[in-house]
């Protein structure tokens, strides 16, 4: 079923909704203007000039170009269906592979192609959600950084100058401590009473 809802119109329709009603700032509308002209770039390629013709296959296939695998081979449209792959070990000659992109850009990519087709569905110009099932891929965890040498030997430092003695640990609750409340009596020595 076509909508007539092109790309180009549906990231337009998309931007105008974000930048009024959500009030986002002047580089995110940037930033999703990027993101989906890229997008529209995307599908251009793959000759689907319709949103209606997008499926969870096809945002699943971006996805993955975007991650760095090759594209694969364009075919002919029928009945207003994308063009998917004809077969999954077929590249495009002609075409050089693409960059992968990080995890981060990845993820906000496809957020922002979710919600315009989420958008475009919710006000009833696409018959389906095309973002539904598709997966972003998941950000690694960075170590945390190493301490040099010299951070090594000054934490060492600090930690050795409050290592406490066994004539006492300086907090007043042991039997060893040299406080006014270790000179207590003897029953508040036996309740207070620790190992230092």
């Amino acid at each position: 079923m076509a909508s007539g809802v092109s790309p180009e119109s549906g990231s337009a329709r998309y931007l105008r909704h974000v930048a009024i009603e959500r009030g986002l700032s002047q580089n995110t509308l940037d930033a999703y203007r990027r993101d989906l002209a890229a997008y529209a770039e995307w599908l251009a390629e793959r000759g689907i000039d319709d949103l209606a013709a997008v499926d969870p296959e096809t945002l699943a296939e971006y996805v993955a170009e975007l991650n760095g695998a090759p594209a694969r081979e364009q075919r002919t449209p029928v009945s207003g269906r994308s063009p998917g792959p004809s077969n999954a070990s077929e590249v495009r000659p002609e075409e050089k592979p693409r960059p992968a992109y990080s995890p981060g850009t990845i993820s906000r990519r496809l957020s922002t192609v979710r919600g315009m087709h989420r958008f475009l569905y919710e006000e009833g110009l696409l018959p389906g959600f095309a973002g539904s099932g598709v997966r972003t891929p998941k950000k690694g965890r960075r170590l945390p950084k190493a301490l040099s040498t010299t951070q090594v030997e000054a934490l060492l430092a600090a930690a050795a100058a409050t290592t406490p003695t066994r004539s006492g640990c300086g907090t007043g609750r042991c039997s060893n401590c040299s406080t006014p409340a270790a000179r207590g009596s003897a029953r508040s020595r036996r309740s207070t009473s620790t190992i230092c």
